[in-house]
């Protein structure tokens, strides 16, 4: 029983060992595999026909990618292992297409012949069936002379049931009750006493109208022997009052600038920030420098409107050559605005130098401290 315990815990401690070991290998893949990437440009005269192709690949092109910029378009591409992904296609599938419709219009080219052929073999058929059809003619008008001659009995029967369901309207109109004579009075005396009560409502409303119109103008003039002298006043002491709070909000904007200026300025005059800035400036120096590209190559034809800007840039591009070991040839044009030729440039990335900035930063005790500042930084 015991040796099983052994042997289980045997197992089970191989299984932790084979895991870590690949997440130690993972992240030595990671850390030590470069990311290399080759970009290529060129121009033919005029900005407007600049193109440039961006490609990269990494784990040994496990996984790979380009960007192209092309007459305005851009398109990309990215493949990792088996699976590809973007909105560029391939030569290979665009022959496949293009030999896919091809292959797909002959098809359509030869029903359509067939389908000419046999129109033209079935045309004595069709002949014969339009002269049965003819002959057919004759017993079919017999019919319809038949039914002609049967439609006068319907009419007749359509005309008699008319006729009686006049004849039933006009009894119907007789049978109706005539108005008794004694409901008329009555009504004569209810329209003759409508009129007055709506008279007697009109008279209201006048006078109503009428007392309404004396009280205004007096309302209105006692308004306006109190509220004369006073609205020229009031008006312009209220316009006074926006001025000065418009002008008291513009002061505290300004203090609350200025303080927020002193505090900001406390903070980045303080000796442990700016030694950690300083720290982080010359690390940040080392990563470029050893990312920079190793090699560049070309030619290149340029040239401005204005020939003191052609003659800066000549000499940024030459101090700037420097670096590298293959020179580019820059051909200046001094006389026209011009921008012609082909550039490529090939480097790799590398985790293990980002790597390396990251643990010389955070073993920085005034880059830690800069850092708590900046979590706990308020203007207040």
């Amino acid at each position: 029983m015991l040796h099983i315990i052994l042997f289980i815990l045997k197992l089970v401690g191989w299984i932790l060992l084979a895991v870590l070991g690949l997440l130690v290998l993972l992240f030595c893949a990671v850390l030590f595999t470069p990311l290399r990437y080759q970009v290529e440009s060129g121009c033919r005269g005029e900005i407007s026909t600049w193109e440039a192709c961006v490609k990269f690949q990494i784990f040994f092109r496990m996984v790979s990618g380009m960007v192209r910029y092309q007459k305005g378009e851009l398109s990309w591409s990215v493949r990792a292992a088996w699976k590809k992904f973007g909105n560029q296609t391939e030569p290979e599938e665009v022959a496949e297409k293009a030999a896919k419709q091809i292959e797909t219009t002959a098809e359509k080219i030869e029903q359509e012949a067939k389908r000419m052929e046999a129109a033209e073999e079935g045309v004595e058929p069709e002949a014969k069936r339009t002269e049965a059809a003819k002959e057919g003619v004759e017993p079919e008008a017999k019919r319809t002379e038949a039914a002609e001659g049967g439609v006068e009995p319907e009419a007749k029967q359509t005309e008699a049931v008319r006729e009686e369901e006049r004849s039933e309207a006009k009894q119907a109109e007789t049978t109706e009750p005539e108005e008794k004579p004694e409901e008329l009075p009555q009504k004569e005396t209810e329209q003759k006493e409508k009129p007055s009560q709506t008279e007697q409502k009109q008279k209201k409303r006048k006078q109503g109208r009428k007392k309404r119109e004396e009280k205004e103008p007096a309302e209105s003039k006692k308004k306006g022997e109190t509220d004369g002298g006073k609205g020229i006043f009031g008006k312009i002491a209220a316009f006074f009052e926006k001025i000065k709070y418009t002008f008291t909000q513009i002061c505290d904007k300004i203090k609350a600038l200025l303080r927020k200026k002193e505090v900001l300025t406390a903070f980045l005059t303080d000796e442990v920030h700016q030694r950690a800035f300083e720290k982080g400036v010359r690390e940040l120096k080392k990563l470029l420098f050893r990312m920079r590209p190793k090699k560049i190559f070309g030619e290149l034809r340029f040239g401005f409107a204005d020939p003191s800007y052609t003659g800066r840039a000549l000499a940024g591009l030459c101090m700037l050559s420097a670096i590298w070991e293959d020179p580019i040839v820059f051909h200046p044009d001094f006389e026209q605005k011009i921008l012609d030729g082909n550039l490529t440039v090939r480097g790799a990335i590398r985790m293990l130098p980002t790597m390396v900035l990251a643990w010389n930063m955070l073993w920085n005790r005034d880059v830690r401290k800069t850092i708590r500042d900046i979590r706990h930084f308020r203007f207040e």
